[in-house]
């Protein structure tokens, strides 16, 4: 079975060349500790994937640590080429961010886009038609795009997915990375009528494990978005080193864990297919 983490984040150890970025005012939502309690670099996460069995991953741009300089994750998807897919965040508030795209797509070669909505003020653009431009781009070149999102901006996603609907779009951390114990349910009927878009993929992480397994509600859950969306359009990221609350290995450990009561067919799919369904330069020769 190929095991393909779709959720991790790297940061440099040469931050002469990779500068941290520092905020004036620590915006809410965001926890600015993990890249100073748990760095870990590109080189080091493909050691730690090796030894946790994990066949390729997608490095996604940290906001928190490098804001929208993605000279980063560029830099390490160039050099680890066929086991490192990078996601990068543009400024959708920037005129030319359509343009940066372009740039970091076909000049500097990432395979996807992160669109971050939940820093304070930074959810008015998403269905205004001044920042279409983007999704052009992302069609036009045939990438996905990672939604970092609120349940609440559901409304204002339906707009890009009717309008966009050759674009796969990917809810990270289920669009509930602050999930709380008791909502799984009410989880479940919010995101039960993107299921109607077939471009909409759900990606679930340790994050969101974190909150479920200890209140049972891991594989309920699952179970209702397999059956309501395919297991073809679901996918297990770790969050590392974000999340590190335990090793590498045993958040690969708890992902293989959280899908073993499904088929295991709906597994493989959860696992690694459904990425590589998105990134098939990832797959194994």
């Amino acid at each position: 079975m190929i095991i393909v983490d779709t959720h991790v984040h790297a940061v440099s150890d040469d931050e002469a060349r990779y500068p941290i970025y520092v905020p004036k005012v620590k915006p809410a939502g965001l926890t600015f500790s993990w890249y100073r309690d748990m760095p870990v670099t590109a080189e080091g996460l493909l050691g730690l994937m090796d030894q946790a069995g994990v066949a390729a991953a997608i490095l996604v741009q940290p906001m928190s640590a490098y804001r929208y300089d993605n000279e980063y994750i560029a830099d390490s998807g160039a050099r680890q080429r066929g086991r490192i897919a990078s996601i990068c965040i543009v400024d959708m508030n920037e005129e030319r961010a359509a343009e940066r795209l372009r740039y970091w797509v076909e000049e500097r070669g990432v395979s996807g886009l992160r669109l971050f909505t939940t820093l304070a003020g930074e959810d008015a653009w998403l269905d205004d038609s001044r920042t279409f431009g983007v999704w052009e781009v992302a069609a036009a070149l045939k990438i996905p795009i990672c939604m970092q999102m609120r349940l609440s901006l559901i409304p204002k996603l339906r707009t890009v997915l009717e309008r966009f609907s050759d674009v796969p779009v990917a809810l990270d951390h289920l669009a509930s990375h602050y999930l709380e114990a008791g909502l799984a349910l009410e989880l479940a009927e919010s995101l039960f009528p993107l299921a109607d878009y077939p471009n909409v993929y759900l990606k679930y992480s340790a994050q969101n494990l974190k909150t479920l397994e200890p209140a049972g509600e891991s594989e309920p859950l699952l179970g209702a978005l397999v059956q309501r969306f395919g297991a073809r359009r679901i996918m297990w990221g770790s969050n590392f080193p974000a999340t590190y609350d335990r090793s590498y290995g045993e958040l690969v450990d708890q992902g293989r864990a959280s899908v073993a009561f499904l088929p295991e067919a709906d597994r493989r799919w959860l696992l690694g297919e459904t990425a590589l369904s998105l990134w098939p330069e990832l797959r194994p020769a």
